[in-house]
């Protein structure tokens, strides 16, 4: 199997990934990338499980992922290749890591109607990735990912007028774009209504089991602060009997799931009940 990960690739690897290619559907993988990308974002998942998907594919399929990076270059004129390009120079996939590149390429996308390159692209504005900070135009992008169907984007967008961050607060139009990330499947958006369940927050009257059975739906959608929240709410007993056994199954599931103050949290409650 190829070491996709190596930096500095054998050449009998490479040679070995060229013949697979000449005797397969080139353009049939190179699609199956691009179909695992697009649907890994309309999930809201973080961009290191989606690089670990397309890595995982590449190894399956005894692909390399200089040979990937070449074909979308080769094709870079085909505007459903931009965003995947972007997120390769991003994270070093089959090149070395340039956020600017990766910022050309998502404006790019962007400017051309992607909604995933537009919520990214509010990204890259609102982290300064391979561009100044820039929270007006971070809020812009968001809002343009919004409206043209990206859960993530709506998820940001909403977030952004709960917050205040780049807009004026609006807790109105956060409750409207939270809920319809939530229906598009977004666990972000599953978790922060939760929150705002539990807590009363913005336009949501205070309903702590509802709050819970949000933060249940996010844990099930895969979002990892879903567990974490559960957990909390079993410890303390909001919106549901409190239960340190259960607390502790939870923080276990978020522990494992890679949260650090689920593993703190466990050694907090270990102490307490051994």
């Amino acid at each position: 199997m190829i070491d996709v990960t190596s930096k500095d690739p054998k050449i009998d690897d490479i040679q070995e990934s060229l013949f697979k290619l000449t005797t397969t559907d080139e353009s049939r993988f190179v699609h199956e990338v691009l179909k695992i990308f697009r649907s890994q974002h309309r999930k809201c998942r973080d961009d290191k499980e989606i690089l670990q998907e397309i890595q995982n594919y590449i190894r399956e399929n005894k692909y390399h992922e200089i040979l990937l990076f070449l074909y979308i270059q080769e094709h870079r004129h085909n505007t459903n290749f931009h965003s995947l390009l972007a997120f390769m120079y991003y994270w070093g996939i089959g090149t070395s890591i340039d956020a600017k590149e990766s910022f050309f390429w998502y404006k790019t996308a962007a400017e051309n109607g992607d909604a995933l390159g537009q919520n990214e692209l509010g990204a890259c504005y609102g982290m300064g990735r391979g561009v100044k900070l820039n929270n007006d135009l971070a809020v812009y992008w968001y809002k343009k990912a919004a409206h043209s169907g990206s859960p993530m984007g709506q998820f940001n967008y909403g977030s952004c007028l709960a917050s205040g961050d780049g807009t004026p607060t609006d807790w109105k139009a956060a409750d409207y774009w939270l809920n319809k990330s939530a229906e598009n499947g977004c666990s972000n958006a599953l978790d922060l209504l939760g929150y705002c369940y539990s807590a009363g927050k913005g336009a949501r009257l205070k309903d702590e089991r509802r709050g819970y059975l949000y933060f249940q739906r996010a844990a099930v959608a895969g979002h990892y602060g879903g567990h974490y929240n559960m957990a909390e709410c079993h410890q303390n007993g909001t919106g549901v009997s409190k239960d340190l056994h259960q607390a502790i199954r939870f923080y276990r599931k978020s522990s494992d799931e890679g949260y650090i103050y689920a593993q703190y949290q466990l050694s907090c409650l270990f102490r307490i009940e051994y």
